[in-house]
């Protein structure tokens, strides 16, 4: 099971971030930056270019990374 909690950016103070857990291992975080969001993981497959997916169901098309957890 996964839990999100909020936490403070270790290298920008007053930077918020949220930090996603599965048991005592940290997964991956998601914080604000000046150019938009920024999601961090270890476990984002390893070509970046195939993480980014679209969901063309939708209109318009929503973006998302994949976390490669298998």
């Amino acid at each position: 099971m996964f839990t999100l909690t909020m936490g403070e950016h270790d290298y920008r103070p007053g930077v918020k971030m949220i930090e996603i857990w599965s048991g005592t291992t940290l997964m991956g975080a998601i914080y604000p930056t000046e150019r938009g969001i920024k999601v961090v993981s270890k476990f984002i497959v390893d070509n970046p270019e195939g993480a980014i997916e679209a969901d063309r169901s939708k209109l318009p098309p929503i973006p998302a990374i994949l976390i490669n957890l298998a």
